[in-house]
């Protein structure tokens, strides 16, 4: 409590830190005129922080309930194998019975079936995802409290280093639509593989080599290796909130853009 309180009172110290910290590297020669990302992200580093720099301190609340909410990766994993039993549960026996060829035969062919069971899965997985992420909230909330919403998300230790203008009620909200949208993707592309893939064995084998794939790719690669693209934009890297409303800059075309920016451009590109 006494680190959190802290972390509170010393904010403005902190975003004057970040600031220093970027200027000594910009005017220390360490970035080499090649390195035009590096360059480019110290300078927009100063640039999104000094907005913040006049502000002193945060206020203090509870804290524990929404770092537990938002760093639950049990979660995650159960609401991606609910997805996953949905859509196999929906589509998988027309597959399996040989139906999906008889329908293509027909005049309107499979597209009106398709549509609809699409359309049923992503109301299952809004339900879904409601239900658990819904249940999570509830529970730290009662166990550990959550505190006055209305306070800024840089409150919260986790997230001190975001430069997103959100509450903590905002923030939940973007939580519950991210949660759904990566819910809604993941269903397409496992849809998407039922439909195409004919054999049961390739079928899920599949799904969850591209899914665990993923996941690998998210804890093996390094913050700043140069593969780190692959790292982060990717399904698991998604699902992680403290990602999408903290601060990190990705490299494209040797231009920073913040990660908030990369997911919006990735779901925008799929949907």
């Amino acid at each position: 409590m006494q680190e959190e309180i802290n972390n509170c009172s010393g904010y403005g110290e902190y975003v004057r830190s970040i600031i220093n910290n970027a200027d000594d590297i910009l005017h220390s020669g360490l970035l080499v005129s090649e390195n035009r990302f590096g360059i480019r992200n110290q300078r927009k580093v100063i640039q999104d922080y000094s907005k913040w720099s006049q502000i002193k301190s945060m206020p203090y609340g509870g804290q524990k309930g929404l770092e537990v909410f938002i760093k639950n990766t049990v979660t995650d994993f159960c609401y991606f194998l609910m997805i996953l039993l949905l859509s196999v549960f929906l589509i998988s026996r027309e597959a399996d019975t040989g139906e999906l060829f008889l329908y293509q035969s027909t005049y309107k062919g499979d597209s009106r079936l398709a549509i609809s069971k699409w359309i049923v899965l992503m109301v299952g997985t809004c339900l879904v995802c409601g239900i658990f992420y819904g249940s999570d909230l509830i529970l730290v909330d009662a166990m550990y409290g959550i505190g006055d919403m209305e306070r800024p998300i840089q409150a919260i230790s986790l997230l001190r280093g975001s430069v997103l203008h959100l509450s903590l009620l905002q923030c939940i909200v973007i939580i519950f639509l991210s949660k759904i949208l990566n819910g809604i993707l993941m269903m397409s592309f496992i849809f998407l593989g039922i439909m195409v893939i004919h054999k049961n064995e390739w079928r899920y084998l599949t799904v969850i080599g591209i899914f665990g794939s993923e996941i690998l790719l998210f804890y093996a690669i390094h913050d700043n290796d140069r593969f780190e693209m692959l790292k982060y934009i990717n399904l698991y890297a998604f699902l992680r909130p403290e990602l999408l409303v903290g601060y990190h800059n990705i490299s494209i075309f040797s231009m920073p853009f913040s990660y908030f920016e990369i997911y919006l451009l990735c779901h925008c590109l799929a949907f």
